[in-house]
């Protein structure tokens, strides 16, 4: 890959990053619900998984994958789970 083509991929990559992470800043600052602040977390999350070797690429998105019904569930299990 040349460089100018790795550099634009990395502007690509550093402009989203830097847009998921500003929603997130902005959930926060805006009373945002936790489902909305724990899909930024996961959207930055995979984006950060595009820089990883193409042969890790799937499994760093199914580790960011768990859907914000699923995360809450396995917490509250965790969290009441002795009640």
């Amino acid at each position: 890959m040349s460089a100018a083509i790795k550099h634009l991929v990395f502007l690509i990559g550093s402009a989203a990053s830097k847009a998921v992470s500003l929603v997130f800043l902005l959930c926060l600052t805006s009373a945002c619900t936790n489902k909305a602040i724990y899909q930024s977390i996961q959207q930055n999350a995979q984006l950060k998984c595009q820089n990883v070797p193409p042969q890790d690429y799937q499994k760093c998105m199914d580790q960011h994958a768990q859907s914000y019904e699923s995360y809450k569930r396995s917490r509250d299990e965790i969290l009441h789970g002795d009640d």
